[in-house]
């Protein structure tokens, strides 16, 4: 567990629970306000670009199953992009709890750029 606490003076475990499971609020409010803090930042910006990218894969798919007939396969995938999306965001807890960081791919390189 992690001891240090944030600028702001919340501990990093409340911190990394807000960022997570609260991806759009909690990751644009600690970089807001807690815009100093590296780790933090790495965090907020990796699950921010997530949860932007998941959003604009569902405007996509939504219209993609608006359409007759094949709209049922669209909107199955939304469903399983949803169930993967909140099974990525509790791994990244986890581990964000355990001191480390979820790496995935592209964003993490993005959101590496924009911290450090």
């Amino acid at each position: 567990m992690n001891n240090r606490k944030s600028s702001l003076g919340m501990s990093l475990n409340l911190v990394y629970v807000l960022i997570y499971l609260l991806p759009l609020a909690g990751s644009l409010l600690f970089l807001i306000f807690d815009f100093k803090d590296r780790e933090i930042r790495l965090h907020a910006l990796q699950t921010l670009y997530v949860a932007i990218a998941v959003v604009l894969v569902h405007i996509i798919l939504g219209l993609l199953a608006s359409i007759p007939f094949i709209g049922a396969f669209f909107s199955v995938i939304i469903w399983v992009m949803y169930i993967l999306y909140v099974f990525v965001m509790l791994v990244g807890l986890i581990k964000a709890l355990n001191g480390s960081i979820l790496t995935i791919p592209f964003f993490y390189e993005m959101a590496y750029k924009g911290s450090y």
